[in-house]
């Protein structure tokens, strides 16, 4: 029953949630945070997760970064340690013409003389 209860309310199975709820590691087993169960695919409510307000002060520090970055000149090295702020993992020899735009940017990474051309949107 409650397997089908989960099912219709759009939740996943008892056993999925299992998963995303721990991480084993040397140490034990721990609790996953809200950035490692967003990357895994669970559905994050805003209303009931205690964790949503790091997770929203991160998008909102993600932001205005990103509106740093469209306001510095793309050819100087100005935007460099921003990049490196804002993305997983930045390639100095990377290249981003703004104006860019980004809804999170900590899962991102950008490679090895990837070149990226303006309005580029990231959703991640």
């Amino acid at each position: 029953k409650l397997g089908k209860l989960l099912k219709t309310q759009g939740l996943p199975s008892l056993s999925t949630k299992r998963q995303h709820l721990r991480i084993s590691s040397d140490k034990g087993c721990r609790q996953r945070d809200i950035f490692e169960r967003e990357l895994a695919g669970e559905v994050i409510a805003p209303q009931t997760d205690p964790e949503f307000d790091t997770f929203l002060a991160v998008q909102r520090h993600s932001d205005a970064l990103t509106h740093k970055l469209n306001t510095l000149p793309y050819l100087g090295d100005e935007m460099k340690p921003v990049l490196k702020e804002l993305f997983a993992e930045y390639d100095k020899s990377t290249m981003l013409i703004p104006p860019f735009y980004t809804d999170f940017g900590k899962n991102t990474r950008l490679v090895h003389r990837s070149n990226r051309n303006s309005r580029l949107v990231l959703l991640t």
